[in-house]
């Protein structure tokens, strides 16, 4: 080994699940005393001999569990001793004595480079030293492999190979739930949803004969909670490509959303099927989100107090269902080309109005990107965005190759000064900035009024109408909104003139014309309502 993966080594532990493994284990142990890297036995409730057969291997780490709780929960186990003991990575070596030992620094060579990614060594099948490989192995492989492509994009070629090498995220460790077999597809799909590399190094297989083979996996249970976990991971792909469900990257806060999977779903297969494959996710994501369901029917129950249970539940179900149309249509603008024009302005004193530098308040309400996708031709100007630029990556790079060079994010989270002067730039400049103002961020939140919306005082954001009126800009209120169900209704835009750049008046006034807008509006069609947080509780619930 040389000097160089030597001083890897300190940071890498052998990890060895075992479970009545006691004809093997010896050998393999005896085989990894050639490498010189520290081993941790996990024994995960064996019943046979592996005390005696560990009683000739005392330099070894062994950690036990009272009863067997599967491969999934000893890998677990020995990740986070690991992690308490400061190494930042675990080889994965079974201990049925399939790998070999030849193969580590081939994994190490790779690992050296990223010692954070994850490595997996693709075994070969047809190797000389493969020996009678199970033909239900090479089957599972094959569509352990495919689902995997499904779920992540990623192309690997080896899914259900043990010999790996995974650098040790606590982040990652908390949102793995497979406690068996199915631990190591799920640990995976985890690792590429949240932005972790993986690499596949090509290593060999032993499969001893059959009457020698030791193996523990039961092919009907085993199976069953293996398709069980890929039908939970397709689910969450297609909410994931609907915008509705979000996996946190290991780096930030970034979303991984896989729209570009959706886009090609639309264009292939065509927005009428999609619509029909959405019914699934939307109804499981309504059942699943609590947090969310709560805050849609608690609208509804301020919106209609009257209104039954049942009746909430229905109302709160379709602004789910409508909310998950609106993002299948951002991906398909050209089946939408009917969007109607503007009832309260004309064409041209819209464009004489943006023409100014204008700030433009949106709302949780109906769609204003789609407004944005098909009226580029008039949003011909630089637009600063107020929005958190970590929070959904994918909405940004679309947002970016539409506009070019002429958007603009402009950071909430930054001070005031900083944040004013950065509009006013863009203002001064002929673009237009854009809001949203029923939902407090950053440092806007500290610039907010409360107002009566449907009977009951919400906090709305006061900072545009504040700057408008210092810098004399216009400020206008749009959106669009989907007059039906099916994927060729189209969609009405909106526009209202809440101050014309001129007029001297207090800020509060013209918060309170938004308002008056937008409660209108909601009264009219609710199921357009996607505020889906707690939203007469925002100052407490985004800890302000």
């Amino acid at each position: 080994m040389s000097a160089s993966l030597q001083a890897s080594a300190a940071r890498l532990l052998i990890l060895v699940p075992v479970y009545n493994h006691a004809a093997s284990l010896g050998k393999v142990l005896r085989e990894l005393g050639a490498v010189n890297l520290p081993v941790l036995i996990v024994d995960d409730g064996s019943t046979d001999a592996i005390a005696a057969v560990l009683q000739d291997f005392p330099q070894h780490t062994v950690l036990k569990h009272d009863v067997n709780r599967g491969k999934g929960e000893a890998l677990r186990t020995g990740m986070q001793w690991a992690m308490s003991q400061g190494y930042t990575a675990v080889l994965t070596f079974d201990a049925d004595g399939q790998h070999r030992v030849e193969d580590i620094p081939k994994l190490m060579s790779a690992w050296e480079k990223d010692p954070s990614a994850l490595y997996i060594g693709v075994r070969d099948f047809r190797s000389a030293c493969s020996g009678p490989v199970p033909r239900g192995s090479k089957i599972g492989r094959w569509w352990s492999n495919f689902f995997v492509w499904v779920e992540t994009g990623e192309c690997l070629q080896d899914t259900q190979s043990g010999l790996r090498i995974y650098g040790l995220h606590r982040r990652l460790l908390r949102h793995l739930k497979a406690q068996r077999y199915h631990f190591e597809v799920e640990i995976l799909v985890r690792a590429v949803w949240m932005g972790l590399p993986v690499h596949t190094v090509p290593v060999g297989v032993i499969y001893p004969r059959p009457e020698e083979r030791v193996s523990h996996f039961r092919a009907w249970v085993d199976t069953f909670r293996m398709v069980g976990l890929h039908i939970q991971f397709l689910v969450l792909r297609l909410l994931m490509v609907l915008g509705l469900y979000r996996q946190r990257s290991l780096k930030g806060h970034e979303e991984i959303s896989g729209s570009g999977l959706m886009a090609w779903l639309v264009q292939r297969l065509g927005i009428r099927f999609c619509y029909t494959l959405m019914i699934l996710p939307v109804v499981f994501i309504f059942l699943k989100e609590s947090s969310r369901r709560a805050a849609i029917m608690e609208f509804h129950a301020q919106l209609r107090p009257a209104a039954s249970r049942l009746g909430r539940w229905k109302a709160s179900l379709s602004n789910f269902w409508y909310f998950g149309m609106s993002l299948l249509d951002r991906l398909n603008p050209a089946g939408n080309s009917s969007i109607l024009a503007p009832a309260s302005l004309s064409e041209e004193t819209w464009r004489q109005l943006l023409g100014q530098g204008s700030i433009f308040v949106g709302a949780h309400y109906g769609d204003w990107f789609l407004v944005a996708l098909h009226k580029r031709d008039v949003f011909d100007r630089p637009m600063g965005l107020v929005m958190d630029p970590r929070g959904t990556p994918d909405f940004m790079e679309k947002i970016m190759d539409i506009y070019g060079g002429r958007i603009c994010i402009i950071d909430p989270f930054q001070e005031p000064l900083a944040f004013a002067l950065e509009v006013k730039q863009i203002l001064d400049e002929g673009g237009n900035v854009c809001f949203l103002g029923d939902r407090l961020q950053g440092k806007a939140r500290e610039y907010c009024v409360s107002l009566p919306f449907l009977g009951k005082e919400a906090a709305f954001l006061q900072a545009p109408f504040e700057l408008a009126l210092r810098l004399r800009v216009p400020v206008l209120y749009f959106g669009c909104t989907k007059q039906g169900i099916t994927p060729a209704a189209p969609y009405q835009i909106f526009l209202h003139s809440i101050y014309d750049g001129r007029e001297r008046l207090p800020a509060r006034v013209l918060v309170e014309r938004y308002v008056g807008h937008l409660e209108k509006q909601v009264q009219t069609a609710p199921q357009h309502w996607f505020n889906f947080i707690p939203f007469w509780r925002q100052l407490e619930s985004e800890g302000a």
